[in-house]
């Protein structure tokens, strides 16, 4: 006969637990892992290394004339002048002393030769626009007065009497 193994019985009765009358059973903290081989606690990894956030870019400001030494800077007063065979439009342009203007001359003519010229009297502004170009030109209006402006290119019959403005600067405060 083989000897029988026998379980030892627990006197306490298994009753359902009541939340009314006892608290409820406590939680077993699970075993801290250890090494199999040498029966310590892993050795602690290091941290995640964190990825450095990147440095913030900042934008480029829009770009605006730089101001000279002493005097304020300058927002371009922006106007297009429309070139044909023997007109300008518009023919008269008024700014204010100390503006800077900013003219996009744009043809859609050639006249009668390589484009349409362009000129100021009595300021260093000059251009010679092909048709479909867009031609700019940018002067800082320093003195009041009214200044023409010409073809400066021969340019057919109607080149002396139409192919002129005019750019009226007032005085500034």
């Amino acid at each position: 006969m083989e000897p029988k193994i026998v379980q030892p019985v627990d006197p306490t009765p298994k009753r359902p637990w009541n939340p009314r009358k006892t608290p409820p059973p406590a939680a077993v903290p699970e075993p801290a892992p250890t090494n199999v081989e040498t029966g310590k606690p892993p050795a602690a990894e290091p941290p995640p290394e964190e990825t450095p956030a990147p440095a913030p870019v900042e934008e480029e400001p829009s770009v605006e004339p730089a101001a000279e030494e002493g005097k304020p800077k300058l927002r371009p007063k922006e106007i297009t002048l429309y070139m044909a065979a023997w007109s300008y439009n518009p023919k008269e342009i008024t700014v204010v002393q100390g503006d800077l203007v900013r003219l996009n001359l744009k043809s859609n003519s050639n006249g009668y030769g390589d484009g349409i010229g362009f000129k100021v009297e009595g300021l260093p502004v000059t251009a010679l626009v092909k048709k479909g170009e867009t031609k700019t030109v940018e002067f800082v209006a320093e003195s009041a007065g009214t200044f023409v402006f010409t073809c400066g290119t021969p340019c057919g019959p109607g080149h002396i009497a139409d192919m002129m403005g005019k750019i009226i600067v007032i005085g500034g405060n």
